[in-house]
């Protein structure tokens, strides 16, 4: 029983590095263009950077509050509605993304109360973008 139970916890444990690992992965992208933005020449087109901007920072903070939700349905917080994304078609893969973005607005409250790395990552690409926007806003 105790092996049982061990591998379980492995697998569990793996699944969760391997989220985390993503959310790492896709803070540093974020980061990174938010980071690059402000070192190019706005003059051109400083509303397409900031419009760009926005967008890569909002489908981050998405990614990483999708990982956070994965990790909440593994870890028995949070009930999923049941699907198989290999046999999916596009509608039922939107529909659990629109469930996945009431789920993660819903439970945000708790994201930020447990101090986790999902918040500090929403930190690290809220401030980059705000650093945009400031950018921006003194030309």
């Amino acid at each position: 029983m105790l092996s049982r139970t061990f591998s379980v916890w492995s697998i569990m444990s793996e699944t969760h590095k391997h989220l985390r690992d993503e959310q790492f992965w896709y803070t540093a992208a974020v980061v990174g263009f938010n980071t690059l933005v402000p070192k190019k020449d706005t003059g051109a087109l400083p509303a397409f950077l900031v419009f760009a901007s926005t967008l890569i920072s909002l489908l981050g903070a998405h990614l990483i509050l999708a990982r956070w939700v994965r990790d909440a349905i593994d870890g028995g917080r949070i009930a999923a509605p049941p699907f198989d994304n290999r046999t999916a078609t596009a509608c039922q893969r939107a529909r659990y993304t629109l469930w996945e973005i009431r789920a993660y607005l819903r439970d945000f409250g708790y994201v930020i109360t447990e101090l986790s790395g999902s918040m500090f990552y929403l930190l690290l690409i809220c401030l980059t973008l705000v650093g945009v926007i400031i950018r921006y806003l003194n030309g």
